[in-house]
């Protein structure tokens, strides 16, 4: 059983899920035959054979270590366990369909996870005065990290007592793990989980963002006692193994954007080390995939953290990244387009592309200067020792805001309205946008964060997740039914968190008013002379994933972003009718989560955000209010409504008490009054 996190996550795994491993292999160095894989157990792994295993389970160079880790992965093409995680947004999926095809057609094998012990023992009894061992296990989920402990304690037992039974303990114990009880966070939730990360001594922290307050643990039993395994939810699938961006950056200095850059533009990356450990190698190979994943997702596919010349199939995967401990594999340029050369030693490494890769036009490559000042602030931060978290928030904020040039195609044709800095920063990136959008990692994101909300538990339309906030919805009748006003006064302390029998009232009336732009909206609404607020009578409801097909949530954030620069009349009535929509559809905790992932505290939180609350437009700062409100009134997002400076939660106040004593004068001021304009949302 999993402990708990900050706050609850929505789903479960289920009774349903996958058992945590899947086969045991067990492999050694014989003097007569070689490298030989003794047992697997409860079966031999389909479509590979023993020898296979056996030289990937027993490195180049093993014998003169006393331990080491490789990793290996299989069936690359299969199907994952965490499928919804790399879920395509326009794709028509739910909860049921996913938990059912989790294992995958019959016939095809899933996508496995393998962590690998090598172990080396000195006697001088037998020949070659060593016995080196290997033994790995294969499981489905991404955290085979945590079971390091059991696999050192199985392998030392199989030392004195060669039997398969051994291998079937391990698998016992580690398949005792009750799975379904384990949260299964959605790719939404993950990013939730490390929204929080930042290095400000001005703000507080906010453990419930924090990826450290989510590395939960899993009893396991054992011979020697029950082990507590550390289970990090906040980890993607792409995130496997013993990663450290922070000692990737250190050794290779500012090539590490060489790497970044060939990564993300799917260059074949190999990561040379002669004399290292098949461990040092995988390290670096899994943590340059950290560099862009999250946010970009599915690059494990590609990854092969430790490879030999036994088997060169994997240089036909485009855009591998791979380590191998085989100098030869340096020589042979034409296997590779960027050359990672270790000297772990020296701490030190080099990057850089082939010679048959490199042109005269690199120097015409503007995203040069770009990335090789952003990685000297990564340098900085890494010798004012910010933290491992801080470095892969920076790598994943600068990632992230490749995509959104991409998602926000709307910055991009009026790249004139961007400040000065995220002009200049888009300019030098076209080149390489143009390859990323192209890429099947691009084309696997979810193109909004509201993908997962036929997913939530608390249902998959705003009407059904919380009907009290709901618009009217149109019966099979024909007539209109309007939701009950909710009360005017209310107070300014935060709303009690949802509970399964009583979803959560709307913080604050609906902002559907009269407005002067009878352009800006297709859908009327009807004044209530009776209530407090205006009530809209269409369109019936509809999920957030055809919501967020209306309007776009990345283009939402840059304008709030421009609020700031731009109080031209023309932005003023855009901002408006986003803001309105916004307020109608965005209201379950799944709305509120997407909205609030969409400003991380690396880049100020909802500061950007809550400068809505001080425009001169009253739609803009009431829908503003309105939206901080449902962010207070989850337990998942209402960190980030907490975790405001002081100045912004005391404007907050001002502008509740101020609506709680007559915002909607303020409205029909703002509209003239009486009966002159169209209705819109």
């Amino acid at each position: 059983m999993a402990s708990k996190g900050p706050w609850p996550i929505q789903k479960l795994r289920g009774a349903g899920a996958p058992k945590i491993v899947e086969y045991v292999i067990e492999a050694e160095f014989d003097i007569d035959t070689g490298s030989t894989v003794r047992y697997q157990y409860p079966s031999e792994v389909p479509n590979y054979k023993p020898d296979w295993f056996a030289e990937h389970m027993l490195p180049e160079g093993a014998h003169n270590r006393v331990l080491d880790y490789t990793y290996v992965f299989l069936n690359r093409t299969g199907s994952h366990v965490d499928t919804y995680n790399w879920i395509k947004p326009e794709s028509e999926f739910s909860a049921a369909s996913l938990l059912t095809s989790s294992a995958g057609d019959k016939d095809e094998q899933p996508f496995l996870y393998g962590l690998n012990l090598v172990k080396t023992r000195h006697d001088s009894t037998v020949r070659r005065g060593a016995i080196v061992k290997a033994m790995c296990i294969f499981s489905r989920y991404s955290f085979i990290e945590a079971f390091k402990k059991p696999l050192e304690l199985a392998l030392d037992e199989f030392f004195d007592n060669q039997s398969v039974n051994v291998l079937q303990k391990l698998y016992e114990q580690l398949n005792a793990i009750d799975v379904g009880a384990l949260p299964a966070p959605t790719l939404l939730e993950q990013q939730l989980m490390r929204r929080g990360v930042h290095y400000d001594t001005i703000r507080p922290a906010l453990p419930d963002h924090l990826p450290r307050s989510w590395m939960l643990t899993i009893e396991c039993p054992s011979a020697q006692g029950p082990l507590s395994l550390p289970y990090p939810l906040y980890q993607t699938p792409d995130e496997v193994g013993d990663i450290s961006v922070t000692r990737l950056v250190k050794v290779f200095g500012e090539a590490t954007m060489k790497i970044y850059h060939g990564i993300l533009t799917k260059q074949r990356v190999l990561f040379v080390g002669y004399g290292h450990s098949a461990h040092d190698i995988a390290q670096m190979v899994l943590s340059s995939v950290a560099m862009v994943a999250p946010p970009l997702t599915n690059l494990i596919r590609r990854t092969y953290p430790y490879a030999n010349l036994t088997d060169l199939t994997f240089l036909e995967t485009k855009g591998y990244i791979a380590g191998v401990t085989n100098p030869m594999f340096q020589q042979r340029e034409s296997w590779w387009d960027v050359l990672c050369v270790l000297d772990l030693p020296n701490n030190t490494g080099s990057g850089h592309p082939s010679r048959a890769n490199l042109t005269a036009n690199e120097e015409k490559q503007q995203h040069l200067t770009v990335d090789s000042r952003f990685v000297q602030g990564v340098v900085s931060g890494i010798n004012a020792l910010f933290g491992e978290e801080w470095v892969r928030q920076q790598f994943a904020d600068y990632t992230g805001s490749l995509l959104t040039f991409i998602q926000d195609k709307n910055m991009l044709l009026h790249m004139s309205r961007l400040d000065d800095r995220t002009r200049h920063v888009a300019e030098a990136n076209l080149q390489r946008l143009t390859i990323l959008e192209a890429s099947s990692e691009f084309k696997d994101l979810p193109k909004h964060p509201w993908v997962w909300d036929k997913l939530a538990t608390e249902a998959s339309s705003v009407s059904v997740a919380n009907p009290a906030a709901a618009t009217a919805v149109t019966t099979s009748s024909g007539t209109t039914t309007a939701p009950a006003s909710p009360e005017r006064n209310r107070s300014t302390t935060p709303v009690p968190p949802p509970t399964a029998d009583a979803p959560p009232p709307a913080p604050l009336p609906t902002m559907s008013n009269r407005s002067r732009n009878t352009s800006s909206s297709s859908f009327p609404v009807s004044a209530n002379s009776s209530t407090s607020s205006m009530t809209p009578v269409g369109p019936p409801s509809v999920s957030l994933l055809s919501a967020a097909s209306m309007f776009n949530p990345l283009s939402l954030k840059t304008k709030l972003l421009r609020l700031r620069l731009d109080q031209s009349v023309t932005f003023t009535r855009e901002m408006e009718t986003h803001l309105l929509m916004a307020e109608k559809y965005l209201v379950s905790e799944v709305a509120m989560q997407g909205l609030v992932i969409l400003f991380p505290e690396s880049q100020g939180g909802l500061t950007p955000f809550a400068a809505g609350m001080f425009h001169a437009s009253p739609i803009i700062r009431y829908g503003t209010l309105i939206l901080l409100n449902r962010i207070r009134a989850y337990p998942s997002t209402k960190a980030a409504f907490e975790g405001m400076n002081t100045f912004v939660l005391a404007g907050h106040q001002r502008l509740q008490e101020k609506w709680d004593a007559g915002g909607k004068d303020d409205m029909e001021a703002y509209f003239g009054g009486g009966d002159g304009g169209e209705d819109v949302v």
